[in-house]
């Protein structure tokens, strides 16, 4: 058992991580309405939200986006019944796509939060979790104890090429 579990643990760091230059990208967002507050720095998105930086993308019915200092991006949150984050994590590799109630991003901190019936796919690799937490520059997720449920990871072996 130890040893599964430790697999797992050194297969999920590649789930979730960033290209790069994502970060530098514009931010795009389409909603059915919005409310920007330039003052405060925080914008409400609602109706069929679509957030896009580079590679990521989020989608939800109801989305905020916090800024701070010279527009810096600090915090995207997704709502919905089935709010959504995908990206790509590197170049020749599968993107990875994650599912929940609700999605944080802190671009900053480098943190993905997935909540609420938290589901992450990348290829064959899946796992799903009340609450998935995961750290992009570390490259470590951690899905906490939950009353809620248990976490289930399903690891898909790579397919060697036969030598001879």
């Amino acid at each position: 058992m130890k040893k599964i579990i430790l697999l797992t643990l050194l297969t999920i760091p590649m789930m979730l991580f960033a290209l790069p230059s994502d970060k530098q990208q514009e931010v795009t967002i389409n909603a059915k309405s919005s409310e920007i507050n330039a003052k405060n720095g925080v914008s409400t998105f609602m109706g069929d939200v679509r957030f896009s930086q580079g590679s990521i993308q989020i989608r939800g019915n109801n989305v905020t986006v916090k800024t701070g200092k010279n527009d810096q991006l600090e915090a995207v949150i997704a709502k919905g019944k089935r709010a959504e984050f995908w990206e790509q994590p590197q170049k020749h590799k599968p993107k990875i796509y994650a599912w929940g109630n609700t999605i944080e991003y802190f671009p900053d901190k480098n943190q993905v939060i997935i909540a609420g019936n938290a589901e992450t796919k990348q290829g064959q690799n899946q796992m799903s979790s009340p609450v998935i937490h995961y750290n992009t520059l570390t490259q470590v997720a951690t899905s906490p104890y939950s009353a809620k449920g248990h976490t289930q990871i399903i690891v898909t072996p790579t397919k060697q090429k036969a030598t001879g």
